[in-house]
């Protein structure tokens, strides 16, 4: 039963038809060194840290057999650059995507951003950045002592003829393959006001510059000591290109429109999610802002995720609910994913202090 959940689990994350290898969020916004480097640092301050989860599949393969996602990241700024305005920032960043349980199926990546942001315009109010990532991803099926990935066929003691056959991608073998590769991230980023009350961030980035192969190989040994044997299955990590565009407007002193869009597209699939969120400032002294709002995600499927955060100062927790409204919502009862994400900032340079001047009037 463990592997038929699994395949049910592989076809849920497949269905998409984004490649599962790479990772994706409706709330995007807790994950942005995913969406483009040239997102490392483009915030106030001094360190951020991002997490969020997702958790899909549940309501099909049934609880300790959905697919669940961990995404974690910090990133930090360094006051330094050409001219007085510009700045560097480095950042860090973790992902997994995982079926749960002994015998789960695991992706994930480890990897490091750089980005520059230049400054530009009379007020110097406009950025430019470039942003480049070197990660290191990996996959495979762990074994019950979690120490060697496996095939199926070691989990299940017998030939699995239904899951290897939909796992293989056989590009041919003309290029090594490895359970564990290192590639490329590259991204340019433009950030600009629009008007006096509304600003614009547009950007496009490249992921899997070199294309690199993934494969699993099988443990013939039976003790779950090594990885000898006969690869099972390979796959070519295909280039993704990321565009996205995110609007803020305020629509008076305490109602900010932020209309979004992320469009991802890697070999013949696209992947699109466009948002439209409200920030409504509940408190200017306290700095609390409430954030809600309705997005469309355009895949094969329509789904239709709904938005809620609160922003607390330099800190926002916000949540997000899939709901799936063709091709699986009969099985899913309309219960696509559920994200929770969390960002925290840090700053330790304090806001100046403006003394009161008193002029003569006759000056």
């Amino acid at each position: 039963m463990k592997i038929k959940h699994l395949i049910l689990v592989l076809v849920l994350s497949f269905s998409g038809h984004m490649y599962a290898q790479d990772f994706h969020n409706s709330f995007f916004q807790f994950a942005p060194m995913t969406v483009s480097p040239t997102l490392t640092g483009a915030f106030y301050g001094n360190i951020r840290a991002n997490v969020i989860g997702r958790d899909q599949g549940r309501a099909v393969a049934g609880a300790g057999n959905e697919w669940q996602d961990l995404n974690l990241a910090v990133d930090g700024n360094i006051d330094f650059g050409l001219t007085p305005n510009d700045w560097v920032s480095a950042g860090m960043q973790f992902a997994r995507s995982a079926t749960v349980g002994v015998g789960d199926f695991r992706r994930q990546v480890s990897a490091l951003s750089l980005a520059y942001h230049l400054s530009f315009g009379k007020k110097a109010d406009k950025v430019f950045t470039v942003g480049f990532k070197y990660g290191n991803y990996s996959t495979g099926f762990r074994n019950a002592d979690a120490s060697v990935y496996t095939d199926p066929q070691t989990l299940s003691g017998g030939q699995s003829t239904d899951l290897l056959s939909f796992l293989d991608r056989n590009f041919g073998m003309q290029d090594a393959a490895t359970k564990s590769t290192n590639d490329y991230m590259v991204g340019f980023m433009l950030d600009a006001p629009l008007g006096k009350t509304a600003d614009i961030r547009i950007g496009i980035a490249s992921d899997h510059i070199l294309q690199p192969r993934l494969s699993i190989t099988q443990d013939t040994s039976g003790t779950g000591g090594g990885t000898t044997g006969a690869t099972v299955f390979q796959e070519d990590l295909l280039r993704r290109i990321n565009g996205f565009v995110y609007i803020h407007t305020d629509i008076n002193d305490k109602l900010t429109f932020n209309p979004n869009l992320l469009i991802q597209r890697q070999g013949v699939s696209t992947n699109v999610v466009a948002q439209a969120l409200f920030h409504y400032l509940f408190s200017k002294e306290k700095e609390i802002t409430l954030i809600a709002g309705i997005g469309a995600r355009f895949v094969n499927d329509l789904d239709l995720p709904l938005y809620f955060a609160l922003d607390m100062k330099d800190l926002r927790v916000g949540l997000s609910y899939d709901t799936n409204v063709g091709g699986l919502s009969a099985s899913s009862n309309t219960f696509g994913a559920l994200e929770l994400g969390i960002t925290k900032i840090f700053n330790w340079h304090k806001k100046a202090t403006v003394k009161p001047v008193f002029i003569c009037p006759r000056l």
